[in-house]
């Protein structure tokens, strides 16, 4: 019998879930997120489903219906304010980490990859903490938020790790009204962290990976984030960043004695004898904060208008 006639059922397929749960021992890592429920069905089946019916590519009002609960006890469940969505999804990820790393070689090196993305809510008109985002693929400004996200890597598999909803920490782009509450809830902390810089929060996110017991001794990124300070901040931490520098002239690097830019030291570097064989020797090259070390591109350094493709490792 090929592949293509076999035939699944939604119940079968979410029963396929529980064997995830186990392994991650998702009732354990929900009670420590703050999901509890204290009558009728449990927790854990309520997720299971859930999972199940996302897995399925299915939504919920399409999904196969369970005789035991309704989808309006699903939504209740997922919408309550005492949800710590960052702690369980950090749980989780921790979790596979751990399972992931016996197939692992011992000696494969662990970084944590930091990246933001648009998210668009153009007919939004009252969302609270709506803000005017700039996109810098387009170079012009839409309606929604900011999804950062932290995510862990081996060079082979790639785990979510945090997020957060950005909005802006300027005011006036921001849209959207804040509703009050209670300074001490989770639902507040979310919304300060929503207005707060971004690179701030990163580290935060960072911290909290780091704290948690993930083993990575590199943060990658890409040109939004890397600044003297950030360079300093994760060197602070015992971290070393891997980021693409843009051409800026806000910012100068110290080389043999000389204050120079970004392009300034990327055409000198570039007309310097490198060796062709493996092994690349790096400059030292004295940052505003910290001693750096500039490193050729070993796949061919490209000059646009805009940004100079080179690593830099601190």
């Amino acid at each position: 019998m090929s592949m293509s006639t076999i035939q699944h059922s939604a119940t079968d397929f979410h029963r396929s879930m529980r064997p995830f749960s186990q392994l991650v021992r998702l009732p354990q890592l929900l009670h420590q997120a703050n999901i509890r429920k204290t009558r009728g069905v449990r927790i854990i089946t309520l997720f299971e489903w859930a999972l199940g019916t996302i897995f399925a590519r299915y939504s919920f009002e399409r999904a196969e219906t369970d005789p035991h609960f309704c989808t309006k006890t699903v939504r209740n469940c997922l919408n309550d304010a005492h949800t710590n969505w960052q702690r369980l999804v950090q749980l989780v990820a921790l979790r596979l980490i751990n399972y992931v790393s016996h197939f692992a070689e011992a000696h494969r090196a662990q970084a944590l990859i930091l990246d933001d993305s648009l998210f668009k809510r153009e007919f939004s008109k009252h969302t609270e903490l709506l803000a005017r985002v700039f996109d810098h693929d387009h170079q012009c400004y839409y309606r929604g938020f900011r999804a950062l996200t932290l995510g862990w890597s081996d060079g082979n598999t790639f785990m979510p790790l945090s997020f957060a909803l950005m909005s802006s920490a300027n005011s006036q782009n921001r849209l959207g009204t804040v509703r009050p509450c209670d300074g001490r809830t989770l639902a507040a902390k979310r919304r300060h962290q929503a207005q707060r810089k971004m690179n701030d929060v990163a580290l935060d996110l960072i911290d909290e990976a780091v704290k948690a017991g993930t083993k990575a001794k590199y943060v990658l990124f890409d040109s939004w984030f890397t600044s003297p300070h950030m360079f300093a901040a994760l060197l602070n931490r015992g971290l070393f960043g891997v980021g693409m520098l843009k051409r800026t002239e806000k910012f100068y690097f110290r080389y043999r004695k000389r204050q120079m830019n970004v392009k300034s030291l990327y055409q000198l570097l570039r007309r310097s004898n490198w060796p062709t064989h493996k092994g690349y020797l790096g400059k030292n090259v004295n940052g505003p904060d910290k001693n750096c070390t500039v490193l050729p591109n070993a796949y061919g350094c490209h000059l646009n208008s805009r940004i100079i493709r080179s690593f830099i490792s601190v």
